[in-house]
């Protein structure tokens, strides 16, 4: 990020999974939230996780969003937030 930054990019749309999305969270690089929620559940122990990793602990840690807006696409839906709390490092 750093390097993308000195050669002025400042804006990077990351789609991962969620130990790629754990560590951006964990990074404290994340400024916009965009999810994507289809009328179905998956659900089991083995379901993929938006978000992997150690998470937190306690909800007062966890990372809080807001202006947050929502869209129907088809049977899907988009939901759009902006990140209120920036957490760095090993929480």
């Amino acid at each position: 990020m750093k390097k993308l930054g000195e050669m002025t990019i400042d804006s990077v749309l990351l789609e991962g999974g969620g130990t790629l999305n754990w560590s951006a969270v964990n990074q404290g690089i994340i400024n916009r939230v965009q999810t994507y929620i289809a009328p179905k559940i998956v659900g089991g122990d083995a379901a993929p996780s938006p978000v992997r990793g150690e998470g937190y602990k306690l909800m007062d840690q966890a990372l809080r969003l807001s202006h947050i807006s929502t869209e129907r696409l088809g049977e899907d839906y988009l939901i759009e937030s902006e990140v209120v709390n920036h957490v760095y490092g090993d929480n």
